[in-house]
């Protein structure tokens, strides 16, 4: 029975290997999916294309926020916070992280927490504090909204396009 069990595994490795094979190949270095003429390479067409690219990208930014439930003064900087969302739809983008309650980050027992984390690296002295685009650090939830308003005025250097599968 073992022989048998050797037997066809062995044969059903020879096959498996066997079938794979390489339809072009790279030696030169070039895209093998791309033109075939190797002195004018040309990318491949993308799968599901994202349109045209635009002459100029949007500006956007991120306002993250550390805060906590037990925290009296932390509804005053998600309101700020909110209040920059909505003023610049999909422009602006804020994010929470939560320090010492049952909403605290995802962030596991071994490494430090998102909001001590975020606090270390801008110098943030306390919560509710924030930073726009991991550029400005403020204690001053009052300033965030003219801050992201400020990035939002400069001209952006690049950008994104993402193909979902439908």
């Amino acid at each position: 029975m073992k022989k048998i069990l050797s037997i066809s595994l062995m044969a059903l490795l020879v096959a498996g290997f066997s079938a794979c094979k390489k339809n072009n190949s790279n030696s030169n270095g070039l895209n093998p999916f791309g033109s075939t003429n190797p002195t004018t390479p040309t990318a491949p067409a993308p799968v599901d294309p994202l349109g045209p690219m635009p002459d100029a990208f949007t500006k956007k930014a991120v306002i993250e926020e550390a805060t906590a439930a037990w925290c009296g003064y932390c509804p005053n900087g998600a309101y700020n916070m909110k209040n920059a969302v909505e003023a610049n739809p999909d422009r602006v983008y804020g994010i929470a992280y939560h320090d010492g309650d049952v909403m605290s980050d995802m962030y596991d027992a071994f490494t430090t927490s998102s909001t001590a984390d975020l606090e270390a690296r801008y110098s943030i002295s306390g919560i509710p504090g924030g930073v726009v685009n991991r550029i400005e650090a403020s204690n001053n939830y009052n300033t965030w909204g003219a801050t992201a308003a400020s990035e939002l005025s400069k001209t952006p250097i690049g950008g994104l396009g993402i193909i979902t599968k439908k």
